[in-house]
């Protein structure tokens, strides 16, 4: 990702009226759960940081396509079973691992190979068997990724081996503690991302 577009990504554009709509539609909140669950959720969120506090305040804050996903994100990592407290502190650790694939998920390659959410997650084992108790113990791991590694295919390809690039099929292949969610987020940012910009 270039600086232009890094810097259009973090640039603040969205009021929090639209944010708050394209999510309702993406994640279909009618008008009574847009006003109610979905804004005490997006709260709570606010209130552990997410997304950071950023220049005005109330209705004259503009929030980013940057933050906007970050808020997506919460919201079907909650979705998945994630207490908003796991959910917070975990995608301000992972996110700048996340981001330029995040910016990915509504490019135009991305229509013929969609960006997939991947949680690992262990709800109730993995604070109980972590030594400090930490309830972020919970999402065990985060990961935005292409459906279909180009790089692996082309390798397997040349050399003749039997094609593993598909990276959820890669990722139950692990057989790693836990449960294993994905979700194909390419679909979920297009519709955000055709609220957002609707006229």
């Amino acid at each position: 990702m270039d600086r232009k577009e890094r810097d259009s990504f973090a640039t603040g554009v969205y009021r929090y009226a639209q944010i708050e709509r394209g999510l309702a539609v993406t994640l279909g909140a009618d008008a009574a759960l847009q006003k109610g669950p979905l804004r005490g959720r997006l709260k709570k969120l606010s209130t552990l940081g997410l997304p950071s506090a950023g220049p005005g305040k109330g209705s004259r804050r503009l929030y980013s396509w940057e933050e906007a996903n970050q808020l997506l994100l919460a919201l079907l990592m909650e979705d998945a079973g994630l207490d908003p407290g796991v959910v917070a502190p975990a995608i301000k650790t992972v996110w700048a691992r996340l981001a330029a694939n995040v910016r990915l998920a509504t490019s135009v390659k991305a229509a013929s190979n969609p960006m997939m959410l991947h949680l690992r997650l262990r709800t109730f084992t993995g604070p109980w068997n972590d030594e400090t108790r930490d309830p972020r113990a919970a999402a065990l791991w985060i990961g935005i990724y292409p459906r279909i590694d180009e790089r692996a295919k082309a390798r397997y390809l040349k050399h003749g081996f039997k094609d593993e690039s598909d990276t959820v099929v890669e990722m139950f292949d692990r057989n790693e503690p836990g449960w294993f969610a994905v979700r194909n987020y390419t679909v979920e940012a297009l519709k955000l991302h055709a609220e957002l910009t609707r006229e």
